[in-house]
């Protein structure tokens, strides 16, 4: 019998799609969409398997090449996603990951010790007088550039330039195939490249503290490191980086305040945020899908993937998978072990996890250490209507007296740092998963 899957881009499907995913994971967990065109996968174990089979590949240049009209700026920006960590496998992902990972790592822990809480504490303190906001607007897209800002060594006078552009080039992996999308992010890739060349001309002789600065003295002793991969990579930190934290830390204050006995359990235990915040990364992954294509013929299931065919993994479906997630639905901060795929798996496992991790943290936890009171204004919550990125639209809240430094308490667990709440706790093991095999 022919599973009809349902059509990703309805705005009801997008208002709601975990009742759709719920859908598919009881009646067709793995099977070719004819709509799409592609394979769906569901199943936690599918998709744990599948997100770091090298039979599949993240290679998709050749299929933008294919997709789209040849065109100077769209070529440049297809050509420049063969730098990007995300976008390479094999030798070139091998040859890129170490160093890269290894910069983001010192400097994720520059960030922790020294910028971090002084970010949010400046972004809570100057929120108006009058209490009311909108605080995806308001708080969630203001701290995440302000990191990758502070990451990369650029001034936070550039921050709105920043997102302009890189909002262009998130947007072309949603819609690639839409030849006014694919311009426009030709655009804003190329508006991104002109000003990171004139950055990195200007670091490699100042020699500063920052992820670009050490990936620069990186390439005196790995010369096949090029400028143009740090570039990719920094128009990628951008591009998926800032809307990723947002939808995390909008996602979380949602959750939390459309959960009343979650947000009371969290005020009574303030070292609960690092699971509250695994729990809503499971919950309302920022990135709902990830796609994978044939790199060879297999079978899988009993079901033969042609070479060149597209792989959609559904990391949102698996998240709620029952076969995994005791009451998959259900917000529970102190859910036991988490073990969600919304920073996938395997080789690609997201590069930025543990900062985005420590944005969602530190916000979190010293917005209810100075608003206890914060209630939202609205009664429902309203997303994007988005198939790949979910992220909140709005979401207006009252925040209630602020606590002042005085009047805080003083316990230990509530005047943690950024550094000692930031625990990993809800790292995904890549070697792990549940006894069930496909």
């Amino acid at each position: 019998m022919t599973f009809n899957y349902p059509d990703w881009s309805d705005l009801n499907v997008l208002a709601d799609p975990y009742t759709h995913y719920d859908k598919i994971l009881h009646q067709n967990p793995f099977g070719f969409d004819e709509r799409t065109k592609s394979w769906l996968v569901a199943s936690y174990e599918d998709c744990f398997q599948l997100l770091k089979d090298p039979r599949l590949t993240v290679e998709r240049a050749p299929l933008y090449r294919a997709l789209l009209p040849q065109h100077p700026k769209i070529d440049r920006l297809i050509s420049s996603l063969e730098h990007w960590l995300v976008f390479v496998d094999g030798p070139n992902h091998e040859r890129l990951r170490a160093p890269i990972m290894r910069t983001i790592a010192s400097q994720t822990q520059r960030l922790a010790k020294a910028q971090i809480e002084i970010e949010t504490a400046a972004i809570l303190e100057n929120l108006p007088d009058h209490g009311d906001i909108d605080l995806v607007h308001d708080v969630a897209y203001k701290l995440p550039i302000h990191v990758i800002c502070r990451l990369l060594g650029l001034p936070l006078t550039d921050s709105e330039f920043l997102l302009k552009e890189s909002k262009k080039v998130a947007y072309f992996f949603e819609r690639s195939a839409d030849i006014s999308i694919a311009t426009n992010a030709a655009e804003g890739f190329a508006a991104l490249e002109s000003y990171f060349s004139v950055v990195i001309s200007d670091k490699a002789q100042l020699k500063e503290d920052d992820l670009l600065s050490g990936l620069l003295a990186l390439r005196a002793e790995l010369p096949d490191l090029t400028v143009a991969d740090i570039i990719g990579n920094a128009i990628f930190l951008l591009a998926a980086g800032h809307e990723t934290a947002t939808s995390l830390i909008s996602s979380t204050f949602g959750l939390l305040l459309t959960n009343p006995d979650e947000l009371a359990l969290l005020k009574a235990q303030p070292s609960l945020v690092p699971s509250a915040v695994e729990e809503a990364l499971r919950l309302e992954p920022p990135v709902q899908r990830n796609g994978r294509l044939v790199r060879e013929d297999f079978s899988w299931k009993g079901q033969q993937l042609r070479k060149g065919q597209w792989v959609m993994i559904l990391m949102a479906a698996a998240n709620r998978d029952p076969a995994i997630f005791p009451d998959p639905h259900r917000f529970i901060i102190n859910r036991d072990k988490p073990r969600h795929l919304s920073f996938s798996n395997g080789p690609h496992y997201c590069a930025g996890a543990h900062l985005g991790r420590m944005e969602a943290a530190a916000m979190i936890d010293m917005t209810l250490r100075l608003f206890p009171n914060i209630t939202m204004r609205e009664p429902t919550l309203s997303y994007l209507p988005n198939q790949t990125f979910r992220c909140l639209s709005r979401l207006p809240v009252r925040l209630g007296n602020q606590i002042t430094p005085q009047k805080r308490p003083a316990s230990p667990e509530q005047t943690n740092t950024a550094t000692n709440l930031l625990v990993d706790r809800g790292r995904h093991d890549e070697t792990s998963c549940s006894s069930q095999n496909p």
